[in-house]
């Protein structure tokens, strides 16, 4: 069996007999239909001791051993890894013994006398009881049942997500508002519509908001639903915002924005007398004059928010604005560079950790709003620039990537912004420039894998002659076991075991060629224990004995 090449398993084989220890150890190192990284103990002391330093899958044990016995040791590897898979292999038949053992679901039993093939198989059993008990089918099938009570809650934290400029994928929106059963059809424009419930009781409780805002919203839908279809929530308290589309199926998707517009203000201020004198409540609203693509809506976001601020700030009650009429452009602009100054973090988090979707994201509305500038001699578009430019220029100040990128860009517009021909050219050179600095991280990332595995490699060709542990390599390197081996193989194309074992063979036949050496010296410079192990690990590979091979070797040098 084969787990697939990306999945290893660590063989933990414990015995107070060293024979029985060493035998099983080489049996199981020699086995490349294996992903296994195999680790030996002489006593149940020393098993605990790995069960502390590493995490262990199968454990092949005695059952009967001085000291702590197979079935204490079986408690205490329950203590520290319960889904680890027990194999039992004692030469006592004992009633009670099999009894507390084969009661637990996770262990098998063999007698010491049934061969190294009943072994293999129990191993090979084990890992597939691993592979069936790491499938989630059950829990996602579970989750599903609960996502349609959970849906609203998660379809408030994605539209949070999006209004306040995280990451969101949006090549991948389509799929996210099928999954999310959101109304809304992400491949058209919206209109944003925000509302500010006004003068609400000092002391409101949870649930008296919760119906204020429900109730609003079914009084829109009442007056709006046959205009618009739209998706709202609550984004601050007692803060509504709605994002709506002409309702799809009927006339409304032909008519010109600005009927849209007044056709939404009209039914609007339905709504409004409707919430006063049945809930006692008045309302605000702006309505954005334009309609706002997908990727523009956190900037838009914040202008809206700004305008239902200053009507708050004024006193202004039962208003009902465009965002044109209360902010006028200059400080609509104003307002849209100080929420991008609020995000520059947002974008050095993203560059910092190489997330070049996520920063591709994060940048767009910087990117949007200098394109979307007409005069070239326009301050806050100059501050939007710099605050990208500054995020750019400290990355590469810090990881010493200048001359290796003056070789493809010119990065004296970095810090000057005038000499761009208008600002789409300055929002074009900023993208050209983030793909080579992104270029770069994943270069310098790959060196440092690669210098990685260089040191994984040397160490082993340092230490043939001694047991070569995954936990070892991975301690030197300062990397998660299983990582490294992935990283291994990656690199390398080979897995890290058959990297060890050819080594070790290539190693063995240089030194056969060497007629100072004995077979048992050659095993043991190699790393095997005794001479018979190492024979059948050459056999296995060679197809003839070592010293088969030593007297062809010894017969062509003198021909």
């Amino acid at each position: 069996m084969h787990s697939g090449g990306t999945d290893l398993y660590r063989l933990l084989i414990v015995d107070d007999e060293q024979d029985i220890v060493e035998g099983l150890f080489e049996l199981f190192r020699s086995f490349d239909s294996f992903d296994l990284d195999v680790y030996k103990a002489f006593s149940g002391g020393e098993a605990v001791e790995w069960m502390r330093k590493t995490k262990i899958d199968i454990v092949l044990t005695d059952i009967r051993m001085p000291g702590l016995s197979g079935l204490q040791l079986m408690e205490v590897i329950r203590a520290h890894w319960p889904e680890c898979q027990i194999i039992f292999l004692t030469g006592y038949n004992e009633f009670d013994y099999v009894y507390a053992a084969i009661k637990n679901t996770s262990v098998s039993y063999l007698l010491k006398m049934e061969g190294h093939e009943e072994i293999v198989n129990a191993v090979r059993n084990a890992i597939i009881k691993i592979i069936e008990n790491r499938k989630i089918d059950d829990l996602i099938s579970n989750a599903n049942k609960q996502l349609n009570t959970a849906l609203p809650i998660i379809q408030k934290e994605y539209f949070m997500e999006l209004l306040s400029g995280n990451p969101i994928k949006f090549d991948q929106i389509d799929e996210h508002f099928e999954q999310l059963g959101i109304p809304l059809d992400p491949q058209s424009p919206v209109i944003m519509i925000s509302c500010k419930v006004n003068h609400p009781s000092k002391d409101i409780s949870l649930l008296n908001r919760v119906k204020w805002v429900q109730s609003i919203h079914m009084v829109f839908e009442k007056y709006l639903k046959r205009i618009v279809q739209s998706y709202y929530i609550e984004y601050e308290k007692l803060k509504i915002i709605w994002l709506a589309q002409p309702y799809k199926g009927s006339d409304q998707e032909t008519v010109e924005t600005e009927t849209i517009l007044n056709s939404i203000r009209g039914n609007l201020e339905s709504v409004q007398e409707v919430c006063y004198e049945s809930l006692g409540v008045s309302l605000s609203f702006v309505i954005d004059h334009k309609y706002s693509d997908w990727p523009s809506i956190p900037a838009k976001f914040q202008s809206i928010s700004e305008a239902l601020r200053y009507c708050t700030d004024k006193g202004i009650e039962m208003k009902l604005l465009t965002s044109k009429e209360i902010i006028s452009d200059t400080n609509n602009d104003i307002s849209i560079v100080q929420e991008l100054f609020r995000k520059q973090r947002q974008l050095e988090n993203d560059l910092e950790s190489g997330q070049e979707e996520a920063f591709q994201t994060s940048v767009h509305p910087f990117l949007l709003y200098l394109r979307d500038q007409k005069t070239k001699d326009f301050r806050p578009a100059f501050e939007v620039y710099y605050s990208v430019s500054l995020v750019l220029s400290s990355y590469i100040n810090r990881r010493d990537l200048a001359n290796e990128l003056e070789l493809h860009i010119d990065l004296k517009k970095l810090t000057r912004a005038d000499g761009h021909g208008t600002w789409t050219d300055a929002a074009d050179y900023l993208v050209a420039l983030a793909k080579l600095v992104f270029e770069a991280q994943n270069d310098e990332e790959e060196d440092r894998a690669k210098t990685v595995i260089h040191k994984v490699q040397k160490y082993i060709m340092n230490h043939l002659g001694e047991e070569i542990s995954l936990s070892k390599l991975s301690e030197i390197v300062y990397l998660n076991p299983s990582y490294l081996s992935r990283l291994f193989k990656q690199i390398t194309g080979e897995n890290l075991f058959s990297y060890i074992n050819n080594r070790r063979l290539d190693k063995a036949k240089e030194l056969l060629g060497d007629h100072q050496y004995k077979i048992h010296e050659i095993a043991a410079m190699v790393g095997f224990s005794t001479a018979p192990y190492f024979t059948r690990f050459f056999k296995k590979l060679m197809a003839i004995s070592p010293q088969e091979y030593r007297d062809k070797s010894k017969n062509k040098s003198k021909n």
